[in-house]
């Protein structure tokens, strides 16, 4: 199962590192987009979290089960959620305007 494994890690590292990327440029850009672009860039970064939030479960099942070694693993960073409420916020605001 190693043997699968680490090649779809080793992959999954490198697309999560463009993520994390695309995510810093969206919010690099959030506050200034107009409404409609601001509503599709909150919408990315929850659905986004979410799906960070499923890689890092199963980063743990990996870790926990064996299959990889914790310093094979990548740190993952959780979206933050008072990030995500600022943004919300700001949307509000920009969508009463």
């Amino acid at each position: 199962m190693r043997v699968v494994l680490h090649p779809l890690l080793r992959d999954n590292f490198r697309v999560y590192e463009d993520v994390v990327l695309l995510l810093a440029l969206l919010l690099y850009c959030f506050f200034d987009m107009d409404y409609p672009e601001c509503a599709k860039a909150f919408e990315t970064y929850v659905g986004t979290a979410k799906q960070i939030d499923a890689l890092r479960a199963f980063y743990a099942w990996c870790d926990d089960t064996g299959f990889a070694r914790s310093s094979d693993i990548l740190d993952v960073r959780h979206v933050d959620d008072k990030l995500l409420e600022t943004m919300e916020q700001f949307l509000r605001q920009r969508g009463r305007a």
